[in-house]
């Protein structure tokens, strides 16, 4: 599709590209209006960072794919033995946040 075809939606709505950016019209022919922020300033987008990745930067958190990855290989959890390890812990050696520091 060339960069100036518009992009037909569910209902009548349409995705057309001017210059570098992209207009909503709505059945009428009327223009949606920017309901945010532009997320990249004016450069490549791979070159600026999500306003969230910012933020993260500014906490000093990594977050990348392998974030969320977990050891967990499907079995089910042994709760005799995780919370024996719970009441095991010496006072101050844990801290599992606000409603439960040990």
């Amino acid at each position: 599709m060339p960069a100036s075809s518009p992009a037909a939606a569910p209902g009548g709505y349409e995705i057309v590209k001017q210059n570098n950016d992209f207009v909503f019209k709505q059945p009428d022919g009327d223009v949606t209006p920017r309901a945010l922020a532009q997320q990249f300033a004016d450069v490549e987008y791979t070159e600026e960072m999500l306003a969230i990745e910012r933020e993260h930067a500014a906490l000093g958190l990594m977050i990348d794919a392998g974030t969320a990855v977990t050891l967990w290989d499907g079995r089910n959890c042994d709760y005799d033995l995780a919370v024996e390890g719970l009441l095991s812990m010496e006072p101050g050696q844990g801290d599992l946040g606000p409603r439960f520091s040990f």
